[in-house]
């Protein structure tokens, strides 16, 4: 277990020094935000990578675990024990499993990609579109930007075009009049106001068809892992 918390110690880490990095263009001038932006982008898909194996190698001493623990309660000799303890870590060499439609890393990415990089910094070619174009070329993200979760009712707010899940802008404007759109770079310095807020039909479909595609990814994955 240790071995494993330490893993999720990493994985936090690479999240946490993302988000700093992307906080900093809020307190300089547009050239470091610039300088800023090119760094999250240029090592973008490093970070993702990074993620992937950790949450790769977190997988596999599960299985591995669950295998040995498993040998323990059933051999009845030490000589069968060692025989199916070599077998299980040669099945394990050879096992080939696609981490990228996992639970986990797809919380991952959702959090790297709702904090920086540009649009092709996190297409890593895992067969997922967390961003619609709209008409005009407007990059839309599908996730909201205080939960970093895959938004199931998505607002806009009218005053500056961008997107948040209703039960998290609800949240954060009751009793707090003061609440800003928190996407960087929004030009709008204005409060976010309710009667600014209308639902994106539009975008809630879209989210809903990619959120049935990955479930049903996920499924055809796990059957293939059994």
């Amino acid at each position: 277990m240790e071995f494993l918390s330490s893993l999720e110690d990493v994985k936090q880490t690479i999240i946490e020094n993302t988000e700093f990095i992307r906080s900093l263009e809020n307190c300089c001038d547009d050239n470091f935000r610039e300088n800023v932006q090119k760094l999250l982008n240029e090592t973008m898909k490093d970070r993702l990578k990074i993620g992937e194996d950790i949450i790769a190698l977190k997988a596999k001493h599960k299985r591995i675990d669950a295998a040995l623990q498993n040998v323990l309660n059933e051999a009845e000799t030490v000589e069968e024990a060692n025989a199916k303890c070599a077998e299980i870590l040669e099945n394990e060499e050879r096992k080939r499993t696609n981490i990228k439609q996992s639970a986990e890393y797809k919380e991952f990415k959702q959090r790297m990609t709702a904090v920086g990089g540009d649009s092709n910094a996190t297409n890593v070619n895992d067969e997922e579109v967390t961003e619609v174009v709209e008409p005009g070329g407007k990059v839309v993200s599908m996730f909201d930007p205080w939960s970093k979760k895959l938004m199931l009712n998505p607002v806009r707010n009218t005053k500056c075009g961008h997107h948040y899940e209703k039960d998290s802008v609800d949240a954060m404007l009751q009793g707090n009049s003061g609440v800003r759109c928190p996407i960087v770079g929004c030009p709008i310095k204005s409060c976010i106001s309710l009667k600014h807020l209308e639902p994106d039909i539009a975008l809630r479909e879209k989210i809903r068809a990619y959120k049935a595609q990955q479930e049903l990814a996920e499924s055809v994955s796990d059957e293939e892992e059994n």
